[in-house]
């Protein structure tokens, strides 16, 4: 049996694409005001969204580490950590710390340290800059 990895390469592609697309909050704001809610719920084998809010509208525990390394995976461009913290600041994610970025900066260096991002070390007083691994495309044979 012949295992057709291009083909599997290509699907791996477009399935990050739409990973990408799917944890945009921008993206999901344009897709909320075109699509229609189904009229019947969804089936019990897909699982509901995971709120990152208790019922008191208060995050809980590990929700800025999830949101950092969602948004980091998406990152194929160089960025630093403080761009990262201001451009969620940006788009209403509801930081409660006094200095979001030392939490934000842990994550990513976490992250390079797992191998998850690619790190640049900074200079002096030039931040790290860190942007997600991107898959190896195929050697076409």
């Amino acid at each position: 049996m012949l295992i057709d990895v291009s083909a599997i390469d290509a699907e791996i592609e477009r399935l990050q694409k739409i990973r990408a697309l799917a944890i945009d909050p921008e993206m999901q704001r344009l897709f909320e005001k075109f699509v229609k809610a189904e009229a019947t719920p969804p089936s019990p084998s897909v699982p509901a969204a995971v709120s990152d809010e208790d019922e008191g509208g208060k995050l809980q525990r590990g929700a800025l580490k999830r949101a950092v390394t969602e948004r980091a995976l998406q990152k194929f461009e160089w960025f630093t950590g403080y761009e990262l913290k201001n451009e969620m600041q940006a788009d209403g994610f509801p930081f409660t710390a006094a200095r979001p970025e030392i939490t934000v900066l842990e994550v990513l260096r976490t992250m390079g340290n797992d191998g998850q991002l690619e790190v640049q070390k900074g200079e002096g007083n030039s931040p790290n800059r860190y942007r997600a691994k991107q898959l190896p495309l195929p050697d076409p044979q």
